[in-house]
């Protein structure tokens, strides 16, 4: 058993935020493009697991390789 502390729920402080984000019409704290680069380190890292290889990312083409 992993007993960690209780850091809380963030997520309805984002919500909140995206919310007066849209109110405002100021620029919401996650972004398209942040979400963009965790999900493709998500999803190489996930590939790179099952397959047991490494990938690169090429930002100008959005495309992956293996290694």
């Amino acid at each position: 058993t992993v007993n960690c502390p209780d850091i809380g729920n963030d997520q309805q402080g984002l919500r909140m935020k995206w919310l007066e984000a849209i109110r405002t019409r100021e620029q919401p704290p996650s972004t398209v493009d942040l979400g963009t680069r965790v999900m493709v380190a998500v999803d190489l890292a996930t590939r790179s697991v099952w397959d047991g290889h490494s990938y690169e990312f090429d930002r100008s083409t959005m495309t992956a390789k293996r290694v």
